[in-house]
Order: C-alpha cells, then sequence, then structure tokens
C-alpha cells in the first residue's frame, strides 16, 4: 500500500508537524519491523518540516493491516506555534491517506463496475505547471497532473509530489480510490466527500491527538 502524509494547504506549523509526526510514525513502522520504503519528499519552508511524504508498506498480515489503517484520516496536533511567538491558534492537522499501489500502464482502473473495471480510455490527464507560495519553492517545470474520469466527472489535481511521475501515479491511485468508494456507497451525500481531495483537511474529526514539541499521545 502507498500512504501520504502531508500538510496539505496549511502553513508552516503543519508542514512542521507533518515532519514530526512522519519521525514518530517511521520509527513505529521500523519497530515493529514492516517494510517501509520512502517513495518522495517535499520539503516545507523551512528547516524540520515536510508539505509531503509518500511511502509504501508491503508484506503486511491482516492485523498489521488494520494497524496502519487506523492512522488514515486527520491528525491533529496541539502545540504553540514554534514559528510565530504568541500566536493564538494551536491546533494544527495533517493528513494521512492510504491508497493501493497503481502501475502506469495498468489497463483498468479497479471499482468502476463490478466486472469490467474503468478503462483508461475513460480518463483523461494534464499536465501543467504547479503554483506555489514564491520564490525558490514554486515548481519551475510542468509537474501538476491533473485527472479527470470522464463518465463521473470525478477530478483530482495532484502537484505535492516533485516529480511529474510521482504525481500521476498518486493521481491514477487517488481516482481509483473515488471510483471504489463510489461504487460501494450509492448515497448521493456521501459523494461529496469521497470527491475531496487531500488539501481539505477535515479538522474537528481527527483520528488521532499528538500535544506539545514531543509530539506525544
Amino acid at each position: 500500500m502507498w500512504i501520504q502524509i502531508s500538510s496539505g494547504k496549511g502553513p508552516l506549523e503543519c508542514e512542521r508537524g507533518t515532519f514530526l509526526f512522519y519521525k514518530k510514525f517511521y520509527d513505529f513502522c521500523k519497530k515493529n519491523n514492516f517494510d517501509i520504503k520512502e517513495l518522495n519528499l517535499t520539503n516545507g519552508g523551512e528547516n524540520n518540516t515536510i508539505k509531503s511524504v509518500l511511502i509504501s508498506i508491503n508484506n503486511l498480515n491482516l492485523e498489521n493491516t488494520r494497524i496502519i489503517k487506523s492512522f488514515e484520516g486527520t491528525i491533529k496536533w496541539i502545540s504553540e506555534s514554534p514559528f510565530r511567538k504568541n500566536h493564538k491558534r494551536k491546533n494544527w492537522f495533517i493528513k494521512v491517506e492510504i491508497f493501493e499501489e497503481i502501475e502506469l500502464d495498468a489497463p483498468f482502473l479497479g471499482g468502476w463496475g463490478a466486472k469490467e473495471g474503468a478503462s483508461s480510455k475513460d480518463i483523461t490527464i494534464k499536465t501543467t505547471r504547479a503554483s506555489g507560495k514564491g520564490g525558490q519553492h514554486v515548481n519551475k517545470t510542468d509537474t501538476a497532473v491533473q485527472i479527470t474520469h470522464i463518465p463521473t466527472g470525478i477530478s483530482f489535481k495532484v502537484k505535492e509530489e516533485r516529480s511529474q511521475i510521482m504525481n500521476k501515479k498518486l493521481a491514477i491511485a487517488k481516482l481509483n480510490k473515488a471510483l471504489i468508494n463510489l461504487e460501494e456507497n450509492k448515497k448521493t451525500d456521501l459523494e461529496k466527500d469521497m470527491w475531496t481531495s487531500h488539501n481539505e483537511l477535515e479538522r474537528g474529526n481527527a483520528v488521532k491527538t499528538y500535544k506539545g514539541n514531543n509530539f506525544k499521545i
């Protein structure tokens, strides 16, 4: 499986929280002998900050898969800002998403239609220049990927990773997950949540909460 840990559109404090959570999560996986591998990492705006990191974990049994999936969702970090003295806000959010690994040359995306899946002919993929805050953090090349599933109109723009190939893989994985969810959940009121990108963090609905600079539960 792939796991993306991201600060989304959050401020520098969320990037710091992403760094702290990734460090703790990585140590947790190593301690439990999980086969974890870092695929791509995009640094944040300061030292010891991360905007996004994509990792893979393989060869898990059912119990360990359940443990890893318990981290999926919004992670809440309660702490004073390490960058802005006397800043009133103390709640910062990190997003953890889990995807099945997708190969770029896969002819079908599972989940849309019980038998045939979603044909690659049903999707369009465009590359665009990723936008940023300016300066050295602006992506100068066309690495962002916009993927659209034509029959449903589901669309994602992925720009978190540094390389176009990784953004493309992640975009396909996101679309695949959305189509699987859509197939399993027919209710209209759930569709908006299924299509929401990782940038829209679900504040107030944290799966885990950590506190302080030591990032303790």
